[in-house]
């Protein structure tokens, strides 16, 4: 089953998904219901990622090992910490879309 609860960050509210089943560890038995998980998980990642809601990823990755550019971290606090010192964000300028950190065309020829 996908649980969803609230996480804030910079005063934007997102709602972050989490797998919970009933089995003891937590992950689900059947293959479709495991699918239906992990796209669940990477679509709210790119999500919260593409909003800059880095408290978000954390709260998602609370009980995973994150593995990127950087390095690998373990925890929600460490996710965090290593998307906000290691992610280059952009302002918004133009029609990409409502979000803080899209890369704007506008700033790219200006530099």
């Amino acid at each position: 089953m996908l649980a969803a609860s609230r996480a804030t960050a910079r005063g934007r509210s997102h709602i972050v998904a989490t797998v919970s089943t009933s089995t003891p560890n937590g992950v689900p038995t059947d293959a479709s219901s495991s699918y239906r998980a992990i796209e669940n998980l990477i679509a709210t990642y790119a999500e919260l990622v593409d909003d800059g809601d880095f408290a978000g990823v954390g709260i998602l990755l609370v009980d995973a090992i994150f593995t990127g550019g950087a390095g690998s971290v373990r925890g929600g606090d460490a996710t965090e910490k290593m998307l906000r010192d290691n992610l280059i964000m952009y302002i918004c300028v133009g029609s990409w879309g409502p979000g803080p950190i899209r890369p704007s065309a506008s700033l790219a020829e200006a530099a």
